[in-house]
């Protein structure tokens, strides 16, 4: 047999019932708080987070594992630029074409869709210091290239 001793709880009041009930209201408001707040960005999940905003301009492409400077004047009519912009927008101009359209970022990539069809992809390598190293595909073909943020 166990002890005999047996603890008496005080009865529940209506006092009681009201705080259950207010402090159950709060909990559901700050679920629906944190549940319900997201940020408009589609480029939450993006590894480099909002660096990619801003104009970038293509200054080196890869050739037979070495990099080609593409800011010469021999070079002039393959250069181009990408601009991206905080709502998700872009444009670009230039050799690989010129348009606008939207993108999403995610991972390390960087899809951009025309008519709401994909145009390009970036697979981003690297980005720090306003420089960036990528694989840009298009069309099935793919392309490194370095870019320098202005």
């Amino acid at each position: 047999m166990l002890g005999g001793n047996f603890i008496t709880l005080p009865p529940i009041t209506k006092i009681h019932i009201k705080m259950k009930r207010i402090l159950l209201l709060f909990a559901a408001i700050a679920c629906m708080a944190f549940v319900g707040c997201s940020k408009d960005n589609d480029n939450d999940g993006f590894k480099y987070g909002d660096a990619i905003y801003g104009t970038w301009d293509v200054t080196h492409v890869k050739s037979d594992k070495s990099w080609i400077d593409i800011t010469s004047p021999l070079f002039s009519k393959y250069q181009a630029s990408a601009t991206f912009n905080a709502d998700g927008t872009y444009s670009g101009s230039g050799y690989f074409g010129a348009g606008s359209g939207t993108y999403k970022a995610s991972g390390s990539t960087i899809v951009c869709y025309i008519s709401g069809s994909e145009y390009a992809r970036y697979d981003v390598r690297s980005l720090s210091d306003n420089v960036a190293e990528m694989t840009m595909t298009m069309d099935g073909s793919s392309v490194d290239i370095r870019c320098k943020k202005r």
